[in-house]
This record gives C-alpha cells, sequence and structure tokens, in this order.
C-alpha cells in the first residue's frame, strides 16, 4: 500500500505557518504581501490566487538563493498532530505527492519533517498532480490511496488514475466539494 499525501493543510497547518515568517529578516520587503495573503481566505476552487502565487514565486526564489533558510524541526510545530502520529506509523508507506514551487515546498518539508520516516517527495511541479502520479505510480506499491485538501487535485487524479483511492481532507471546517470520501484527520485512513 502506498499513501499519497499532500503537504500544504494536509500535513503542515499552512494558515497557521505562513503569517510567521513575516518577521524572518529575509522576508521584510514581503511582510505586508506575507500578512494580506495570510489574512485572506483561499479560493479552493483554483490552484492558486494571483496573490498568492506571486508570493510563492518570491518565496521560492529567496529560499533557491539560500537566503531564506529553515533549520531541521523548526517548521515541526506546525505540522498536524495527527500527521506526526500517521508518518510514525506509515511514514515508509508514505509519498508526499506536492504542486508548486519546488525550493520553497522543499524547504518546508525538510524542515518539518526531519525526525519523522518518509518514503519520499515527488514534486508535480507546473502539472496537474492526476498527470504527475500517471506517470510515477507504477514504482509505488498497490494499492494507493491519496489525500489533498483540493478537490480539483483529486479531480485530475480521478481522470489519469482511476485505480486509486480518493480522499478529502478537510481541516478548515468548510464544506467539502461533495465529488470524494471526505476524512478530518489523516487517522481516518484505511
Amino acid at each position: 500500500m502506498t499513501y499519497f499525501l499532500d503537504f500544504d493543510r494536509t500535513i503542515l497547518d499552512t494558515d497557521s505557518f505562513t503569517p510567521s515568517i513575516a518577521d524572518y529578516p529575509a522576508v521584510r520587503e514581503l511582510r505586508e504581501q506575507i500578512l494580506e495573503v495570510a489574512s485572506t481566505k483561499r479560493d479552493r476552487s483554483i490552484r492558486g490566487q494571483s496573490g498568492r502565487m506571486e508570493l510563492w514565486e518570491k518565496l521560492n526564489e529567496l529560499c533557491s538563493e539560500g537566503k531564506l533558510i529553515f533549520a531541521p524541526g523548526e517548521l515541526s510545530k506546525f505540522v498536524f498532530p495527527d500527521a506526526v502520529e500517521f508518518l510514525k506509523n506509515h511514514g515508509n508507506d508514505s509519498v508526499i505527492l506536492s504542486f508548486g514551487h519546488k525550493s520553497w515546498i522543499e524547504s518546508k518539508i525538510e524542515s518539518s519533517l526531519s525526525n519523522l520516516p518518509l518514503q519520499t517527495v515527488e514534486y508535480a511541479h507546473d502539472r496537474e498532480k492526476g498527470i504527475a502520479l500517471k506517470s510515477i505510480l507504477k514504482n509505488y506499491s498497490a494499492p494507493y490511496i491519496v489525500v489533498d485538501d483540493l478537490a480539483t487535485q483529486l479531480d485530475s487524479i480521478k481522470e489519469h488514475c482511476p485505480e486509486v483511492s480518493l480522499f478529502e481532507i478537510r481541516r478548515d471546517g468548510e464544506a467539502p466539494s461533495g465529488r470524494h470520501a471526505v476524512i478530518h484527520s489523516l487517522l481516518e485512513l484505511p
């Protein structure tokens, strides 16, 4: 069995993490933009709103240049408690499947999960997760389970990888899409 887990809002409490970086010296010029993005509700129907994507691009650049660095374990306080327990028990059967800016995501994952077992990380880069997963699925053991907070990503996976079991994780109290099985904690997974 292989669990493919989204990172932001599935493993990492991104909504708590984002405003915390506003005081890092490396992002001083981005402080207001970070706080604005952190205070604006995210539109779950699309991958990224323009202000968010622009900010992630700038943070990605700072990470890739080595100007924004998170120490190992520094971000572990933002990992959901159930995710810690789940990865302790199933980390060797788990893969992070993340979409977005690689240096930014990589730095968050390395810092927050440095003390937890994890099989690997796969980056969807600029492709839908369904397309990315289809190209790597044969490298992992079936059956497959995917967890994501964005129903649009789950829709893409359903289209390209119909053999995968899908779970929409709702940690935010918002109504689910109604298109996929819903969980509120990784500990609810089979």
